[in-house]
């Protein structure tokens, strides 16, 4: 999107997730859902609950998802989660393309990932600040995959800093 609609972005926050260049490294589980048709047809079939679980149990070191916000997180991935889980098919032909053109971004942009995470290891944050060239890294200690939950306040106010001065 920021590639094609600069004048609209001032400013980017990203965490977690492809299109980091260099050798970008996955959980196990992720791993199996790019390699094997299987794994992704049987989790899209299965639906948003245990992808949702696994999520919320493996993307969480401190914060644990109460009842309500497990059954908000479902109704979001309702009908779906195939569509999320078939996204993985190619995914590091996918991630390569969006790591070829990290480069071009070149507005201040903010990455963040939490050090302890299971899913997309903390390394690929580092190679993304690295390739972006107006960038700023922020590692959220004790925190997973879902950083923002693990540390709302640290989260928050790095939220705050960034949109108040720190992206200028």
């Amino acid at each position: 999107y920021v590639l094609n609609h600069k004048h609209r972005v001032k400013s980017l926050v990203v965490g977690h997730g492809p299109g980091a260049p260099g050798p970008f490294k996955l959980a196990f589980m992720i791993s199996m859902l790019t390699r094997f048709g299987f794994m992704r047809f049987t989790t899209g079939l299965l639906g948003a609950g245990p992808l949702i679980a696994f999520s919320s149990k493996l993307g969480s070191i401190r914060h644990r998802a109460n009842a309500r916000q497990i059954d908000d997180y479902k109704r979001t991935y309702s009908g779906r989660a195939g569509e999320v889980v078939y996204w993985f098919k190619d995914f590091r032909a996918k991630a390569a393309a969006l790591a070829g053109r990290v480069k071009e971004i070149d507005i201040p942009t903010l990455v963040f990932w939490g050090e302890l995470d299971v899913m997309f290891d903390p390394s690929n944050a580092e190679h993304l600040n690295d390739a972006l060239p107006k960038s700023k890294l922020k590692i959220l200690p004790e925190a997973g995959h879902l950083a923002w939950a693990d540390q709302p306040e640290l989260f928050a106010d790095m939220i705050i800093d960034w949109v108040g001065t720190a992206h200028q």
